[in-house]
């Protein structure tokens, strides 16, 4: 086989490989960004029990933050 016909394969692999590449890297981005957010969400409820003035408060507190897990409402603050 010379190396003009063997062409189309060389360049087929070379664009796998290249797909894969891409694909490896935003999958690590994608999961480097979710890390970030998760560790950020955690911090802002941290601090927002933190603030609480007593044990009452910080139970009240406990609670809206599992009332806003389950209905998906996230903290901003």
């Amino acid at each position: 086989m010379s190396a003009v016909s063997n062409m189309p394969h060389v360049i087929a692999d070379a664009v796998r490989a290249a797909s894969h590449a891409a694909h490896d890297f935003f999958e690590h981005l994608g999961d480097s960004v979710s890390h970030s957010i998760i560790e950020s969400e955690r911090e802002r409820e941290e601090a927002y029990l933190a603030e609480s003035a007593d044990l009452a408060d910080l139970e009240c507190r406990m609670h809206d933050l599992d009332h806003a897990r389950q209905h998906h409402v996230f903290w901003t603050t």
